[in-house]
């Protein structure tokens, strides 16, 4: 899978990198998905951690990838940096619900 802005966390590890993964797999992946009835326009981070939660295989595997992600990015910040804590804010930190409940 590729994206633009190759290797920027941004691109991974956001409510936008969340659609930007999750339109890229629609035209990769051939299963159905509730989310191919979506404007790309109105695609958002919720919608695609609802659907997760309901089994959408386009969903999870989306979820998947940006949960590598941020996990790798934040393991890499831990290691360089050694701070208390790490904090998440933003719209995707928002559906951390729906990344436990899988």
């Amino acid at each position: 899978m590729r994206l633009r802005k190759e290797g920027c966390f941004e691109t991974y590890g956001s409510a936008s990198g969340l659609v930007r993964t999750v339109l890229m797999l629609l035209s990769e992946m051939r299963e159905d998905s509730v989310l191919r009835d979506v404007p790309p326009s109105d695609l958002t981070s919720k919608k695609i951690a609802e659907a997760a939660v309901k089994k959408d295989p386009v969903a999870l595997k989306a979820m998947d990838y940006t949960a590598e992600k941020l996990a790798f990015g934040i393991y890499n910040a831990i290691g360089f940096s050694s701070p208390e804590a790490v904090f998440l804010f933003g719209g995707l930190a928002m559906q951390v619900k729906y990344f436990l409940n899988l």
